[in-house]
């Protein structure tokens, strides 16, 4: 993906090494939320990592100390515990 024009920002990370942004947004005309990262030297390297569904939010973003892998935590609007 070339590039990405977010909508509401909700939360971001920088990786430990500095090369990566990871953020949370909203699309505009879409629902829900994705997860993105981008590499900070190159403006338009960005890929969707999750994206948006419907009633689903994302949050809690971790990198891991390599900056190799990125976490997050998934809610779901109305699921309730099992």
């Amino acid at each position: 993906m070339s590039g990405h024009a977010a909508g509401a920002v909700n939360e971001a990370v920088i990786s430990p090494d500095g090369n990566y942004l990871a953020y949370v947004a909203s699309e505009p005309g879409r629902q829900g939320q994705g997860v993105w990262v981008r590499q900070v030297s190159a403006a338009s390297n960005t890929q969707q990592i999750v994206a948006p569904a419907e009633g689903a939010s994302y949050g809690a973003l971790l990198f891991s100390p390599d900056s190799q892998h990125l976490y997050y935590g998934a809610a779901q609007e109305g699921a309730g515990p099992p």
